[in-house]
């Protein structure tokens, strides 16, 4: 397997899951703040891309080159919490169990202080801050495979 076994989905399938998720009142001020709606179809025009999830959340990873993928969350209020963590956690190791990811990098706003929370206690370090394209203040955070593969006990 390929690490896909849980996508199963076509493209069609993907971008409407996608768009549906990040269009929710609880997702989209998140991933893009003042806006009405968004169409992330182009997500999935990058070869390497992948998308890992169901109508409760998504995990988008985004293929930088050279096994960095950046991480992004778009989970809906029925996944929060400890079941959160553990399906981050199921992409995550998807991820370094089936594709060339050496590490997984993300931007997370400052003030979300729940989702900084989420990604230390997965092992995420902050590495530096930056402003996003929204002019937010964010952390960036990355988890090396060599980091995941302790902390996991693999």
């Amino acid at each position: 397997s390929d690490g896909t076994h849980h996508n199963r989905m076509n493209i069609q399938e993907q971008i409407q899951l996608v768009n549906s998720i990040a269009n929710r009142p609880e997702v989209l001020p998140f991933i893009a703040p003042g806006y009405v709606s968004v169409d992330l179809r182009a997500f999935f025009d990058r070869h390497g891309n992948l998308m890992v999830g169901n109508a409760l959340g998504v995990i988008l990873f985004g293929n930088l080159g050279d096994g960095i993928y950046s991480c992004h969350f778009l989970l809906t209020n029925k996944l929060r919490g400890p079941d959160a963590c553990r399906a981050i956690k199921m992409a995550f190791s998807s991820l370094f169990t089936y594709k060339d990811c050496i590490a997984i990098t993300g931007l997370i706003p400052r003030e979300n202080r729940a989702s900084r929370a989420m990604v230390r206690a997965l092992g995420c370090r902050p590495i530096g801050e930056i402003s996003d394209m929204y002019g937010r203040p964010c952390i960036s955070y990355m988890l090396e495979r060599k980091t995941w593969v302790t902390l996991s006990g693999a």
